[in-house]
């Protein structure tokens, strides 16, 4: 008997210290976080600068953060997954090596009342290996197995092993520990599935205590103890978790959201621990979604607002509600926006109140987040100038400076000199209802399109529109609704500087050369006229061009654009006949046009 006995102490030995955990102890669970300002030391209306309220817009006041809109509302469930009754917490499908529960009759079992070292060093030799992953020390052995011999049960030592400093310091993830307890409770590896089923509760928030409560409450941990020739015992968990299931489930809920992980054990005891204590739920979520963790690995803007929805809500949002705050982000606003809106609303403190904690209040530090329509109307303008939204950083800091005295002129014109713009610019049908859009915030009337097309016609620049509008009293208006300065903005084209003289120029091109001026050629003519050179000098330009002396029209033709061009006047007959018979006499085209060019 004692060879079978030593037998089958070796074979356990054998079968306990089979595939033990290999994995590398982690850190511990929240270790991301703690590094990068998760969640500040006291809540966010304690710590954080109080942002002045928004200032009206153009004559209106801005919105307040939207509060969810209450026909939206939705009740919480209220309900928690509860733990299958302790007979049934061990999925049928996957018995192992266990005996269907009908071999061995409950009352059968024989009731140990003496439990021998041997079998106690057996038993407390494998919680080493699995829950500690190390050998065991003589000193620690030697006192589990004198408790054990004096009545401590096999329940008692687990629950001591977890709860103790040195594992609770290396708590593992969800998975791993829930791999533990097969190998630890049952001395089996469960399948991926089983182990795939506990993992699950515990990401939604059950406790680490009572899914050891349902593993040493099973049939098949009283068998194996009873091979063993320990005592089984009971444990029933009284953590935080269990105390307050449907906070653990609104912390468990927000881990999983956010950072896309389970919390460990711990780690939401302590969570449960601070909110039942006063932290608020504002600081909770906000310091999630302000981690490091989640903010490397930020998602797009309809995925944020829609996770936040889930997260501080615990509901989907609907696609119009999405849209909504998403059209917020898309106007220069910052996530911090979506954080006050949902932190600050009606249903995130129903929500925070019937779970007993604190809803706190939330405020955004950035720029952008003062004035949604200034916000706008900068992000606008690198939209439509550049052909592509600004970065978040850009926002914040050019806001920023049209907060502290920048001036709007010195904003946009800079925008407006790039290639995107430029072509743009080479329309007036397209940069016009541009301009007005960006700078005036509306489209242009059709008389203010006829008034501009048509300067554009006579050789002016898009820059001529843009003084115009920059320097207007409707925009000097628009700017002191957002609270910055406009500033003002002259062209420096000498195309602009004289509507009448570009169009008298822009003639000589449309009469003797059938086109209408280059903006180069435009520009080069006018400043030699502002800088002294006679208008004679700069019509044989044209003139003595090769572009016409390629169509080098008859004499007629010459003298009708020199009355055309220069006189603003159509030629009789007379007159046309006068001209040609001094072409005819030898008179040059140079004298005819000096000659024109000195008359009254």
């Amino acid at each position: 008997m004692t060879k079978i006995w030593k037998a089958w102490l070796s074979a356990l030995l054998l079968i306990t210290s089979v595939s033990p955990l290999q994995a590398e102890e982690p850190a511990p669970a929240d270790e991301d976080m703690t590094e990068t300002n998760e969640l500040p030391a006291e809540d966010p209306e304690e710590q954080t600068e109080e942002v002045p309220e928004e200032e009206a817009s153009e004559g209106e006041d801005e919105e307040e953060d939207p509060e969810i809109p209450a026909e939206e509302l939705t009740e919480e469930d209220g309900t928690d997954e509860e733990l299958p009754p302790e007979e049934e917490v061990l999925p049928d499908e996957e018995p192992g090596e266990e005996l269907p529960a009908e071999e061995i009759p409950a009352e059968e079992t024989p009731e140990l009342t003496v439990v021998t070292a041997d079998s106690a060093g057996t038993f407390v030799r494998s919680l080493y290996t699995v829950i500690l992953r190390r050998k065991e020390d003589t000193a620690g052995l030697q006192g589990w197995v004198k408790k054990m011999t004096e009545g401590m049960t096999a329940a008692q030592v687990i629950a001591n092993f977890v709860m103790s400093k040195e594992f609770q310091t290396h708590f593992p993830d969800n998975r791993t520990f829930a791999g533990m307890m097969y190998q630890s409770i049952l001395g089996r590896t469960g399948t991926d599935k089983e182990v795939t089923a506990w993992t699950d509760r515990l990401n939604t928030g059950i406790s680490y205590g009572k899914i050891i409560q349902g593993f040493v409450g099973s049939p098949e941990f009283a068998k194996r103890c009873a091979k063993i020739g320990v005592i089984p015992g009971k444990y029933t968990s009284n953590l935080m978790a269990d105390r307050y299931p449907d906070i653990a489930k609104f912390v468990a809920n927000i881990y999983m959201t956010v950072l896309k992980r389970g919390c460990d054990g711990p780690g939401l005891e302590n969570w449960i621990k601070e909110l039942v204590n006063g932290k608020t739920g504002t600081a909770v979520v906000s310091g999630f979604i302000e981690s490091r963790e989640f903010r490397s690995n930020f998602p797009n803007n309809t995925d944020y607002v829609a996770l936040m929805y889930v997260t501080a809500l615990g509901r989907q949002g609907s696609a119009k509600e999405i849209a909504s705050w998403v059209s917020r982000l898309e106007d220069g606003q910052s996530y911090k926006i979506i954080l006050k809106g949902f932190l600050n609303s009606a249903e995130f403190k129903k929500k925070c109140t019937a779970l007993g904690i604190k809803p706190g209040t939330y405020t955004s530090d950035r720029y952008v987040d003062k004035n949604r329509s200034l916000t706008k109307f900068v992000m606008d303008a690198y939209k439509t100038f550049t052909g592509e939204p600004a970065s978040s950083e850009t926002m914040e800091e050019k806001v920023k400076g049209l907060y502290q005295g920048a001036k709007a002129s010195a904003l946009l014109v800079p925008l407006t000199e790039n290639s995107t713009f430029a072509a743009i610019a080479q329309s007036p049908d397209k940069f016009i209802p541009v301009l007005y859009q960006v700078i005036l915030g509306r489209s242009p009337s059709a008389s203010d399109l006829a008034s501009w097309t048509s300067r554009m016609a006579d050789g002016q620049t898009y820059r001529i529109l843009l003084q115009g509008l920059i320097n207007s009293a409707e925009f000097k208006k628009r700017c002191d609704g957002f609270g910055i300065k406009p500033g003002s903005y002259f062209s420096d084209r000498y195309v602009d500087k004289n509507r009448s003289l570009t169009a008298y120029i822009n003639g000589f091109y449309l009469t003797f050369l059938k086109r209408k001026g280059d903006a180069g050629g435009l520009e080069s003519m006018i400043k030699k006229l502002y800088t002294g050179t006679s208008a004679a000098d700069v019509l044989r330009l044209v003139l003595e061009s090769i572009e016409y002396k390629n169509k080098f029209p008859g004499n007629e033709g010459f003298i009708r654009g020199l009355y055309t061009a220069l006189l603003k006047q159509t030629a009789t007959d007379a007159q046309i006949s006068s001209w040609l018979a001094k072409l005819d006499q030898g008179v040059s085209r140079g004298e005819v046009v000096r000659l024109f060019v000195a008359s009254p």
